[in-house]
């Protein structure tokens, strides 16, 4: 049995444990492996109680396990920082969104000019495990400003949710995700068309 720390918070329900499997998962397996085995990736996971958060709730389990696995937790303010460090030095890394707001310090506008799209753009990786990203813009007082599916179309550079919604589809695995360990498909509330990429 894995003893999980004394702060771990939240009740754990079989949903959640589900939830946190798969972000587990995927965090794993996006990852690709490389022969060096002195290769290392900065790993972060974005977490903070200040900002607004929308269908991934408060994220404490999944920001929990990955902490105790060596990620990093960052705040709003941290995460500025790291992924600007990121962008500069190009060093492989990955940050979670254990709140599916991204925060006004990376996502600065809907635009592909900001810090989060520039750090996708150096090669950063993001798993993104809730709802539509990009629909909102989160801010410090918890507000949020709402994109809507534009905020991944101007961002992002595609809807990321452009298939029917609460349809309940099976997703498809492209060659990437299967090339990238994945092998279960789910079924998505929000998802993205393949045809897409």
């Amino acid at each position: 049995m894995c003893n999980l720390p004394h702060h771990f918070s939240g009740k754990l329900t079989i949903p959640l444990l589900v939830l946190l499997a798969i972000v587990l998962i995927a965090v794993v397996v996006v990852l690709p492996s490389y022969a060096d085995p002195n290769f290392t990736w900065d790993r972060a996971v974005y977490w903070d109680m200040r900002y607004p958060s929308a269908w991934a709730g408060g994220g404490e389990a999944i920001r929990d396990a990955l902490e105790y696995v060596g990620y990093e937790i960052l705040d709003a303010e941290q995460l500025k920082a790291w992924m600007d460090a990121r962008i500069s030095d190009g060093m492989p890394s990955v940050v979670v969104f254990c709140q599916d707001i991204a925060p006004d310090t990376v996502v600065e506008s809907s635009s592909s000019a900001c810090t989060l799209r520039r750090y996708l753009d150096a090669g950063g990786k993001i798993v993104w495990y809730a709802d539509i990203p990009m629909y909102y813009q989160g801010h410090v007082d918890g507000t949020r400003t709402n994109y809507g599916v534009n905020g991944s179309i101007d961002i992002l550079g595609f809807n990321a949710a452009g298939a029917p919604w609460d349809s309940e589809d099976e997703v498809a695995l492209t060659a990437d995700g299967r090339n990238w360990g994945l092998t279960e498909t789910w079924r998505s509330e929000r998802p993205t068309l393949t045809c897409r990429f």
